[in-house]
């Protein structure tokens, strides 16, 4: 799960870069922000993955002791 996070992390500032280049290059205007938008939807799907993925993880502990680590 970690490495899932991780990995659409690492996209998502691809995208940030993409950006900040794009930006500097003139190409994003008040009229074309769509890359933009794609880009908080991207990091926004990632920060909660990353929530729901560090939750399990740190409930895991507590999962394996309530079910007694019975098979």
């Amino acid at each position: 799960l970690l490495g899932y996070v991780a990995l659409h992390a690492g996209i998502g500032l691809l995208f940030l870069v993409s950006n900040f280049l794009r930006i500097g290059a003139g190409f994003i205007a008040s009229r074309r922000i769509t890359d933009l938008r794609l880009t908080r939807l991207w990091l926004d799907y990632t920060l909660v993955t990353g929530a729901i993925a560090m939750g399990l993880v740190l409930a895991l502990p507590a999962l394996v002791t309530m079910l007694g680590a019975r098979p």
